[in-house]
């Protein structure tokens, strides 16, 4: 399988869980990655976007939510979360507004875009 063009920095989002697709190992292999950006002094939070593709859509709002959970903790923390990228399998930026299935998912990314903008505000 084609690692496709993306930044380098994507590869090493995607080294923890490439190739994994039928199982969870740990959390912390693959899917949520929290990673300091060197040309922004915030915090930028990246969900894969596997288990929309795979439509695990139970599994994916669990992220979503452990996800909004963690740029809460890092937005007390003083960290600044800019933003959270949802990334296809290989590579693309789809965006936090435009999930595979934008109904579904609705009500969990507004959830998510009202936490971080109280959290960033505070």
């Amino acid at each position: 399988m084609a690692f496709g063009s993306y930044p380098r920095e994507m590869m090493e989002i995607f080294w923890g869980w490439w190739g994994d697709f039928g199982g969870l190992r740990k959390e912390q292999d693959y899917l949520m990655q929290i990673r300091r950006d060197p040309t922004n002094p915030g915090i930028q939070l990246t969900l894969a976007n596997l288990y929309f593709e795979r439509k695990l859509y139970q599994q994916a709002l669990e992220w979503y939510g452990r996800g909004a959970e963690t740029a809460a903790k890092a937005a007390q923390r003083g960290m600044k979360v800019d933003k959270i990228l949802i990334v296809d399998t290989i590579g693309k930026i789809k965006g936090i507004s435009n999930p595979p299935d934008s109904q579904t998912f609705k009500p969990v990314l507004e959830k998510l875009e009202q936490i971080l903008t109280q959290n960033n505000t505070q």
